[in-house]
């Protein structure tokens, strides 16, 4: 460091660090009371989206039995079969749990979490012709 190379990975990633937060600086401010509108803006949770509604246990319900069995379920192991066994008492607690989720906007992590896997379209004759230098 100080114009000497380094050869360590911890040294090489601190003057990597060090220089980035040397080039990427903010510009200064000159109007810090809209700078503080704007992080407050900012750090306010869902600032850019309506009140969602709560769900009652009746609509909770409707969908639930909308759904389809046989489906893969996600990580929290929840699959439409589970759902639509649940006891009147389970769904009234189910909305309640959502209804809490929606209006606090914390939602547990694994609700989170997604796997996404990516299908090739089958070869077909509209592939043949469309062109390949894109």
């Amino acid at each position: 460091m100080d114009g000497k190379w380094v050869r360590k990975e911890a040294d090489k990633t601190q003057v990597f660090a060090n220089h980035l937060k040397d080039v990427f600086k903010p510009l200064p401010s000159k109007n810090t009371e809209h700078d503080k509108e704007v992080y407050e803006y900012l750090d306010a949770a869902l600032q850019m989206c309506l009140p969602l509604k709560s769900v009652s246990p009746k609509k909770m319900w409707r969908e639930i039995s909308k759904l389809q069995e046989g489906k893969t379920p996600g990580y929290d192991f929840v699959d439409a079969k589970l759902l639509k066994e649940l006891p009147e008492k389970g769904i009234i607690h189910f909305a309640a749990i959502c209804n809490a989720c929606l209006r606090l906007a914390i939602f547990p992590g694994q609700w989170k979490i997604a796997q996404v896997v990516m299908i090739p379209k089958p070869e077909n004759r509209y592939m043949k012709l469309a062109p390949t230098d894109r």
